[in-house]
C-alpha cells in the first residue's frame, strides 16, 4: 500500500541531484522506483508519478534537454525577422 509521496507533486521530473539534494540516498531512490513513486527515464532523469500539474510538451522537453527550449526560443525569434 502507497503512502503519502515524499516529493513534491508540483514537478514531474527530477534529477538525481535534486533528489540528492532533498536528502534522499541511492538506496532510497531506488526503493522510491520499486515502490511506483518514481520512473527512471535514463541515467539521470527521474518522473514523478503523483505529478499533479498541467502537462505539458515544453516541461517534458526541458527535463530531456535543459537549454533545448531556450534555444527553440531563440531560433523562433530569429526566423520570424526573415
Amino acid at each position: 500500500m502507497r503512502t503519502k509521496m515524499p516529493l513534491p507533486a508540483e514537478k514531474k521530473f527530477f534529477t538525481v541531484q535534486e533528489l540528492l539534494a532533498f536528502g534522499f540516498s541511492y538506496y532510497k531512490i531506488n526503493k522510491l522506483v520499486e515502490h511506483g513513486y518514481l520512473i527512471k527515464r535514463n541515467k539521470k532523469l527521474y518522473e514523478n508519478t503523483s505529478f499533479a500539474g498541467e502537462e505539458s510538451d515544453y516541461s517534458t522537453v526541458a527535463a530531456y534537454v535543459p537549454n533545448g527550449i531556450e534555444r527553440l526560443h531563440i531560433i523562433s525569434r530569429r526566423t520570424d525577422r526573415i
